[in-house]
């Protein structure tokens, strides 16, 4: 969760798809935890802003009605521009023109334009979306505490470094990158140079830690964290002697 006037993230929930019956709930589920934690600390949410996701966007409706529920436009925005970017040598009457119509034209699509958020936008809560691969690789397998705390730990990083300053030559003049992403198959975005990232946050997190291990106090909520079972735990995992006389029985 983004506190967009704030640009600071004040909630994030790690969901494991076994916990909710599956991945096509984790979205919504996540949002379901995150509400009931930001109003257990009294925190009154008047307005929501988030993509078009179906399954949320139902949920809002149906049980939420006291929420104000916004799309960024950020994320309708880029739907068209896919379908535009498809149709990059468009005429009239082609078949990509009258797909373009029909997406333009859809009942759905001039719904949702009516619940844009036209203020402050949500591009930095995309800027945070690519630093987990940072703190927990994707390459990489770690339990479940372990991806909880590189999850904690990029959102700390996210909030300290939120704000940095644009970088400036020595006469000045702020600094930007050119840059070729993939998605622009040969195009290029202009990007802000950012000051260097601050890491202030690890130690906070060192003094916090050894102050937990010398006080000795079990009852705090950090030695106390459920977690649920592994993904494997619903594969079948044969006796070895069993799994070798099955291989063997094959020839």
């Amino acid at each position: 969760m983004l506190e967009v006037h704030a640009n600071a993230i004040i909630d994030t929930e790690l969901v494991q798809s076994n916990e909710v019956g599956g991945a096509t709930h984790m979205e919504k589920e996540g949002l379901i935890w995150s509400v009931t934690f930001l109003e257990d600390q009294d925190l009154d949410i008047g307005r929501m802003v988030t993509d078009r996701h179906v399954q949320i966007r139902k949920r809002l409706r149906e049980n939420r009605p006291d929420i104000t529920h916004l799309f960024a436009i950020w994320h309708i925005a880029k739907g068209l521009l896919d379908e535009q970017a498809r149709g990059k040598w468009l005429k009239p009457g082609s078949k990509l023109m009258v797909r373009l119509e029909k997406v333009m034209s859809s009942t759905t699509l001039l719904k949702d334009i009516r619940q844009i958020f036209g203020q402050e936008q949500t591009s930095s809560l995309e800027a945070f979306h690519s630093l987990p691969n940072h703190f927990a690789p994707k390459t990489y397998s770690f339990s479940y505490r372990g991806q909880l705390c590189r999850t904690l730990l990029t959102v700390m990083h996210f909030n300290e470094n939120a704000e940095r300053a644009q970088k400036t030559t020595v006469a000045g003049k702020e600094k930007f990158g050119l840059y070729f992403p993939k998605w622009k198959k040969g195009g290029y975005v202009v990007r802000k140079l950012l000051g260097d990232p601050t890491f202030d946050y690890a130690a906070d997190v060192v003094t916090e830690v050894l102050a937990l291990c010398q006080s000795g106090d079990e009852d705090q909520p950090a030695y106390h964290i459920e977690e649920p079972l592994p993904l494997s735990s619903d594969f079948h995992h044969p006796d070895k002697d069993t799994a070798v006389a099955e291989r063997y029985s094959r020839y």
